[in-house]
C-alpha cells in the first residue's frame, strides 16, 4: 500500500471545487463509456434490474443515473453540501443524500448492493471505516463493487510527474493497493472476494509528461492526442490505473 501526498488534500469543498465545472447530465458520449466499462459488466452479471443500488462517493452522480435508467433503484451519497444542492436543483427525482460514506444515514441490511469508484483510498485512516459501513448498509448475500487506484511503479511514477508530489511535507491525498491488499481489506471486514483484478487503463500511466503537455495544447491537438494515447494504452497492462473488488457480504 502506498501513501500519496499533494499540495492539496482531499476535503469536500477541494472535491467540490474540481466536479462542480462539469456536466451533471448524462451526456450520450458518457453513458456509451459507462455501457463499456468493466464495472457494469461485472454489476450486470450479479444485480438483476430493480435491484436498490448506493453508490459511495457519487460526486455528479452519472452513475447513479445510469443505473436508474438501466432499471435499478439508485441513490447517491456525497459530503460535498456543494455538490448535493446542485444536484437537488439539476436533477430533483432522485434521491441525493448528503452524508459521509464512513457513517450513511440508511437502515442496516437494506439496500442489495454498494458501488463505490476511487472513494474508500482517501481516508488516511484506511479504507476499513468505509468497508465496515458498506457491511453495515448491505443485506446478507449482497454486493460490494469497489475500485481503488492500482500500485505500481508506472502509477506512482506518473503521479509525481503530474501533481509535483510534494512528499509528507504535503498532505495526504491517497493511498494506493495491489489488488490483493484491497481484497484482503474487504475480507477482514465481512465479504468473499469474488473479483478482484486490474480495471481501466489511462495513457498518463506512459506518458504523463506528454499527458501533462497535452492538457495546455489547442483542444484539437488535446483530443486526438488523448484518443491515440488512449488508444496505446488500451493494449498494455502498464497502463492498468485501478483495481477493482467484487465481494458478497457473508
Amino acid at each position: 500500500m502506498y501513501k500519496e501526498y499533494r499540495t492539496q488534500g482531499g476535503s469536500p469543498e477541494s472535491w467540490a471545487e474540481v466536479f462542480l465545472p462539469g456536466a451533471a447530465t448524462l451526456p450520450s458520449f458518457t453513458e456509451a463509456a459507462l455501457r463499456n466499462n468493466r464495472c457494469w459488466k461485472e454489476i450486470r452479471a450479479r444485480l438483476l434490474p430493480g435491484a436498490s443500488v448506493i453508490d459511495a462517493g457519487s460526486g455528479l452522480g452519472a452513475w447513479v443515473r445510469f443505473l436508474n435508467a438501466a432499471g435499478y433503484s439508485a441513490r447517491g451519497v456525497d459530503y460535498s453540501p456543494e455538490m448535493h444542492e446542485r444536484l437537488r436543483r439539476e436533477a430533483p427525482e432522485v434521491p441525493w443524500i448528503l452524508g459521509d460514506i464512513r457513517a450513511i444515514p440508511v437502515a442496516d441490511a437494506s439496500v442489495d448492493a454498494v458501488i463505490s469508484w476511487g472513494v474508500i483510498e482517501h481516508d488516511e485512516a484506511g479504507p476499513d471505516a468505509a468497508l465496515r459501513e458498506f457491511h453495515r448498509v448491505v443485506r446478507p448475500g449482497g454486493w460490494i463493487f469497489v475500485s481503488v487506484p492500482i500500485d505500481t511503479f508506472e502509477h506512482r511514477y506518473a503521479s509525481m510527474v503530474q501533481t509535483d508530489d510534494p512528499g509528507p511535507a504535503g498532505q495526504f491525498f491517497q493511498y494506493m493497493f495491489k489488488p490483493d491488499e484491497i481484497a484482503e481489506a474487504v475480507r477482514r471486514e465481512g465479504f468473499d472476494v469474488d473479483l478482484a483484478a486490474p480495471c481501466g487503463r489511462h495513457p498518463a500511466l506512459l506518458a504523463p509528461r506528454v499527458c501533462l503537455a497535452l492538457q495546455e495544447a489547442p483542444r484539437l491537438i488535446h483530443k486526438v492526442g488523448f484518443s491515440v494515447l488512449s488508444r496505446v494504452a488500451d493494449l498494455t497492462s502498464r497502463a492498468d490505473n485501478m483495481a477493482l473488488v467484487v465481494a458478497r457480504r457473508r
